[in-house]
């Protein structure tokens, strides 16, 4: 089976810094053999270290009596339900099943539209905060085991405002200060939680993303939207589009 693979990164929180991972677009016998034979060993290990610490059984993560060999066997080949894997150093580190036709958007600018519903998603144990300090990677899921919308206040800041500061400031940041102009973060309130929704403006200049030294441009790289998805160019191709696009050179640029 072919499987298309899109180049991510998580965050190595033993190093400090951001590591490449793949994102699979499908669940492969391999995180399946994965998940069986590295998951749920330490999935069990960590149980054992729960209850021995009399923490109750309604805090421990919901996720301990799925089967995904089972999950997928069942979804096998239905279209509206695709499966995704995270897999970095050779490892799933997550793995996630999707519904595009049953849900519709709730959100004001939304509401009746088709959206991602993600119906499980599940981080491998030693990901997962609540069960290893500290844990291996950052970054694999956004949303909790029991598939609720967990909201902003996951991020445990003080209250909206400063998660707006802190999100604009990220941003700033990656993609510096006059691209930051260009978004409009607003709060609105889901099943109870707080939803953060970034409208993005289009620049009238080219942006480039420099994040934690990762970048393999100096003056950062450029991505372009190419069908549903989103790819980096090279220095070569940036240069023609950032041309056609705007009418200007990529700076820096050194070529011939």
């Amino acid at each position: 089976m072919t499987v298309e693979v899109t180049e991510v990164h998580l965050f190595n929180v033993e190093r400090e810094e951001a590591q490449t991972a793949e994102l699979w677009h499908a669940i492969t016998e391999q995180c399946l053999a994965d998940w069986e034979g590295e998951w749920l060993p330490e999935l069990f290990r960590a149980m054992q270290r729960l209850r021995r610490a009399g923490v109750d059984r309604a805090h421990w993560p919901q996720s301990r009596h799925w089967d995904w060999r089972r999950k997928v066997e069942v979804l096998q080949g239905m279209l509206a339900n695709p499966g995704f894997s995270i897999v970095c150093d050779g490892l799933t580190q997550g793995m996630m099943i999707v519904d595009t036709v049953k849900h519709r958007g709730r959100l004001d600018d939304q509401q009746g539209q088709h959206l991602v519903y993600v119906e499980f998603v599940e981080n491998a144990p030693w990901n997962r905060a609540e069960l290893f300090d500290p844990p291996r990677y950052r970054g694999v899921g956004s949303l909790a085991d029991d598939r609720a919308v967990v909201g902003i206040e996951r991020d445990r800041l003080d209250n909206d405002d400063k998660f707006m500061l802190h999100l604009s400031q990220v941003v700033r940041n990656g993609l510096g200060a006059r691209a930051g102009t260009c978004i409009d973060p607003k709060v609105q309130i889901v099943d109870g939680k707080g939803v953060c929704v970034v409208s993005c403006q289009r620049s009238p200049e080219p942006v480039f993303l420099r994040w934690k030294g990762i970048e393999t441009e100096k003056d950062g790289d450029f991505f372009a939207r190419s069908g549903p998805g989103t790819v980096k160019l090279s220095l070569e191709d940036s240069q023609k589009y950032i041309t056609t696009r705007f009418g200007t050179e990529r700076p820096g640029l050194r070529m011939g």
